[in-house]
Protein backbone atom coordinates (compact mmCIF):
# COMPACT_ATOMS: atom_id res chain seq x y z
CA UNK A 1 0.00 0.00 0.00
CA UNK A 2 2.74 2.49 0.92
CA UNK A 3 4.43 2.14 -2.47
CA UNK A 4 1.15 2.23 -4.47
CA UNK A 5 0.03 5.37 -2.60
CA UNK A 6 3.28 7.09 -3.59
CA UNK A 7 4.82 7.47 -0.12
CA UNK A 8 8.22 6.35 -1.39
CA UNK A 9 9.12 8.46 -4.39
CA UNK A 10 12.63 8.75 -5.84
CA UNK A 11 13.32 11.89 -3.80
CA UNK A 12 12.11 10.15 -0.63
CA UNK A 13 13.79 11.32 2.58
CA UNK A 14 14.89 8.13 4.33
CA UNK A 15 14.53 9.74 7.76
CA UNK A 16 10.76 10.01 7.67
CA UNK A 17 7.95 7.81 8.96
CA UNK A 18 4.33 8.31 7.94
CA UNK A 19 2.13 8.62 11.01
CA UNK A 20 -1.33 7.09 10.84
CA UNK A 21 -3.72 8.73 13.34
CA UNK A 22 -5.46 6.18 15.52
CA UNK A 23 -9.03 6.27 16.79
CA UNK A 24 -11.25 3.97 18.81
CA UNK A 25 -14.83 3.06 18.00
CA UNK A 26 -17.64 2.14 20.31
CA UNK A 27 -17.94 -1.65 20.37
CA UNK A 28 -20.65 -3.22 18.25
CA UNK A 29 -20.50 -0.85 15.27
CA UNK A 30 -18.98 -1.40 11.83
CA UNK A 31 -15.59 0.21 11.38
CA UNK A 32 -15.27 3.30 9.22
CA UNK A 33 -14.14 2.39 5.69
CA UNK A 34 -12.69 5.76 4.74
CA UNK A 35 -12.20 9.25 6.13
CA UNK A 36 -15.67 10.37 5.01
CA UNK A 37 -17.28 7.54 7.03
CA UNK A 38 -14.94 8.23 9.95
CA UNK A 39 -16.08 11.86 10.04
CA UNK A 40 -19.73 10.76 10.00
CA UNK A 41 -19.11 8.28 12.84
CA UNK A 42 -17.19 10.93 14.79
CA UNK A 43 -20.16 13.28 14.42
CA UNK A 44 -22.44 10.55 15.85
CA UNK A 45 -20.14 10.07 18.87
CA UNK A 46 -19.12 6.55 17.80
CA UNK A 47 -15.46 7.49 17.21
CA UNK A 48 -12.96 9.25 19.44
CA UNK A 49 -9.14 9.58 19.55
CA UNK A 50 -7.35 6.40 20.62
CA UNK A 51 -6.76 6.00 24.38
CA UNK A 52 -9.11 8.94 24.94
CA UNK A 53 -9.76 7.97 28.60
CA UNK A 54 -6.74 5.86 29.41
CA UNK A 55 -3.80 7.83 27.97
CA UNK A 56 -4.93 10.81 25.83
CA UNK A 57 -1.38 12.24 25.83
CA UNK A 58 -0.06 9.03 24.19
CA UNK A 59 -1.56 10.13 20.86
CA UNK A 60 -1.88 13.91 21.27
CA UNK A 61 0.88 14.74 18.70
CA UNK A 62 -1.43 13.30 16.04
CA UNK A 63 -3.62 16.38 16.58
CA UNK A 64 -6.93 14.57 16.02
CA UNK A 65 -9.13 17.74 15.96
CA UNK A 66 -6.84 19.35 13.36
CA UNK A 67 -6.61 16.14 11.32
CA UNK A 68 -10.40 15.71 11.31
CA UNK A 69 -10.80 19.29 9.99
CA UNK A 70 -8.54 18.70 6.97
CA UNK A 71 -10.82 18.65 3.89
CA UNK A 72 -11.43 15.41 2.02
CA UNK A 73 -9.62 15.01 -1.31
CA UNK A 74 -10.95 13.65 -4.58
CA UNK A 75 -7.63 12.02 -5.51
CA UNK A 76 -6.53 8.71 -4.01
CA UNK A 77 -2.94 9.96 -3.72
CA UNK A 78 -2.16 10.46 -0.03
CA UNK A 79 -0.67 13.74 1.05
CA UNK A 80 1.41 14.82 4.04
CA UNK A 81 -0.63 17.45 5.86
CA UNK A 82 1.66 18.29 8.78
CA UNK A 83 4.64 17.02 10.72
CA UNK A 84 3.87 15.88 14.24
CA UNK A 85 5.98 17.08 17.15
CA UNK A 86 7.54 14.25 19.14
CA UNK A 87 6.97 13.96 22.87
CA UNK A 88 8.30 11.32 25.24
CA UNK A 89 4.89 9.71 25.85
CA UNK A 90 3.88 9.33 22.22
CA UNK A 91 2.94 5.86 20.96
CA UNK A 92 2.12 6.37 17.27
CA UNK A 93 1.43 3.81 14.62
CA UNK A 94 3.38 4.58 11.47
CA UNK A 95 4.53 3.35 8.09
CA UNK A 96 8.30 3.23 7.77
CA UNK A 97 10.96 1.90 5.47
CA UNK A 98 12.84 -1.30 6.23
CA UNK A 99 15.70 0.86 7.58
CA UNK A 100 13.73 2.11 10.61
CA UNK A 101 15.55 1.22 13.86
CA UNK A 102 14.33 -2.09 15.24
CA UNK A 103 12.06 -2.48 18.24
CA UNK A 104 13.84 -3.24 21.54
CA UNK A 105 12.52 -6.67 22.55
CA UNK A 106 13.26 -6.09 26.25
CA UNK A 107 10.00 -4.13 26.43
CA UNK A 108 7.20 -6.61 26.99
CA UNK A 109 3.43 -6.13 26.95
CA UNK A 110 2.27 -2.85 28.45
CA UNK A 111 3.86 0.56 28.45
CA UNK A 112 6.92 2.14 26.85
CA UNK A 113 7.22 -0.40 24.04
CA UNK A 114 6.31 1.92 21.16
CA UNK A 115 7.60 4.92 23.14
CA UNK A 116 11.05 3.35 23.07
CA UNK A 117 11.06 2.97 19.31
CA UNK A 118 9.68 6.44 18.57
CA UNK A 119 12.21 7.96 20.99
CA UNK A 120 14.98 6.27 19.04
CA UNK A 121 13.55 7.59 15.77
CA UNK A 122 13.42 11.11 17.21
CA UNK A 123 17.02 10.87 18.43
CA UNK A 124 18.07 9.66 14.97
CA UNK A 125 16.51 12.76 13.40
CA UNK A 126 13.39 11.26 11.83
CA UNK A 127 10.46 13.43 10.72
CA UNK A 128 6.95 12.30 11.72
CA UNK A 129 4.77 13.12 8.71
CA UNK A 130 1.03 12.77 9.23
CA UNK A 131 -0.99 11.60 6.23
CA UNK A 132 -4.33 13.15 5.32
CA UNK A 133 -6.37 10.01 4.60
CA UNK A 134 -4.80 7.05 6.41
CA UNK A 135 -6.06 6.07 9.86
CA UNK A 136 -6.55 3.10 12.18
CA UNK A 137 -9.58 2.26 14.30
CA UNK A 138 -9.47 0.11 17.44
CA UNK A 139 -12.61 -1.92 18.15
CA UNK A 140 -14.01 -0.71 21.47
CA UNK A 141 -13.22 2.07 23.94
CA UNK A 142 -9.94 1.84 25.84
CA UNK A 143 -10.15 2.33 29.62
CA UNK A 144 -7.44 2.82 32.29
CA UNK A 145 -5.27 -0.24 32.99
CA UNK A 146 -6.39 -2.91 35.37
CA UNK A 147 -4.21 -3.47 38.45
CA UNK A 148 -2.84 -6.66 36.87
CA UNK A 149 -1.03 -4.59 34.21
CA UNK A 150 0.60 -2.18 36.66
CA UNK A 151 3.54 -4.45 37.53
CA UNK A 152 4.42 -4.92 33.86
CA UNK A 153 4.01 -1.20 33.17
CA UNK A 154 6.25 -0.30 36.12
CA UNK A 155 8.96 -2.76 34.97
CA UNK A 156 8.93 -1.17 31.51
CA UNK A 157 8.97 2.34 33.05
CA UNK A 158 12.15 1.47 34.99
CA UNK A 159 13.72 -0.08 31.89
CA UNK A 160 12.88 2.98 29.77
CA UNK A 161 13.86 5.70 32.27
CA UNK A 162 16.92 4.15 33.88
CA UNK A 163 18.43 1.85 31.28
CA UNK A 164 17.25 2.55 27.77
CA UNK A 165 17.51 6.37 27.85
CA UNK A 166 20.99 6.11 29.38
CA UNK A 167 22.04 3.71 26.61
CA UNK A 168 20.48 5.93 23.93
CA UNK A 169 22.20 9.06 25.30
CA UNK A 170 25.56 7.24 25.36
CA UNK A 171 25.32 6.12 21.73
CA UNK A 172 23.85 9.35 20.38
CA UNK A 173 26.66 11.45 21.93
CA UNK A 174 29.45 9.42 20.28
Amino acid sequence: MAVSKGYYEEDFNENVVFVVPCFEMQKGYARSKNKKHLLEDFGKGLIRPFHNESCWWCHSPEEHPHWLDIPLRKSDQSKIVFNATWNKNWEPFYIGSKDVPLFDERFKQYGFDRQQQICELFTAGYTFSVLDDAFLVHDGWKFPHAAARLEETYRNWVLFNFHYQEWLHYFSSR
